[in-house]
């Protein structure tokens, strides 16, 4: 099991980004294991359920009706403490065309890191 030491500094090496120079409402990061633990089904659950969740309506409404419009996403995939990958850096997300374009919503196009 992963330390929270580690996920604390995965997150501020993800902090150093462009993005954060441009106001968003939330900074998210999408953290997935993809250790030895999970099977490949189970990986691709994983992806398909961030993609699902970032593409959903309800989602996209709750953006549009933030202050900023915007949120921001990155997406990292982790197999131990020192063994961790970003495959999203930052994203900006502000409606359904940016949401989709995300790297992690087109899941069948990228290999398990």
């Amino acid at each position: 099991m992963i330390g929270r030491g580690w996920i604390a500094l995965c997150c501020v090496a993800l902090l150093a980004s462009p993005v954060r120079a441009q106001s968003v409402d939330l900074e998210l990061i999408l953290a997935v294991d993809s250790s030895g633990s999970i099977d490949g089904k189970e990986f691709q659950l994983q992806r398909m359920g961030y993609a699902s969740a970032l593409t959903h309506p309800e989602v996209l409404a709750t953006i549009a009706r933030r202050p900023h419009r915007a949120i921001a996403v990155a997406f990292v995939e982790w197999s131990g403490p020192a063994i961790s990958t970003e495959v999203v850096p930052w994203t900006r997300i502000t409606d359904a065309a940016s949401a989709g374009a995300l790297e992690v919503c087109r899941i069948g196009e990228w290999p398990i890191q």
